[in-house]
């Protein structure tokens, strides 16, 4: 997406879901706003996904990977099967 082209459909939805996790310049929200004067979808799912994250708590927003792996424990034979499965692919 440059500046001059048109935001499609899915650039809005992209840069919907991007503005809970970083505050987008003025312009960019000004062609978002654009687009939803002609776009009765994307209305809708902006307000679905401002909902969604009003509604989620923050401590499962603010997980991260590692956070989520150190939950994870795999038997041995569960990580041979997987590097073996891996390898495989790879060759």
């Amino acid at each position: 997406m440059d500046a001059g082209s048109i935001l499609t459909c899915r650039d809005v939805a992209k840069l919907i879901a991007e503005s809970y996790d970083r505050p987008l310049p003025w312009w960019v929200r000004l062609r978002i706003a654009f687009h939803l004067i002609v776009c009765r979808l994307r209305v809708s799912f902006q307000r679905d996904v401002s909902r969604l994250h009003t509604r989620v708590p923050e401590h499962v927003v603010s997980e991260t990977a590692s956070d989520l792996n150190a939950e994870i424990k795999l038997s041995a034979e569960a990580r041979l099967r997987i590097k073996q499965a891996v390898e495989s692919h790879l060759q």
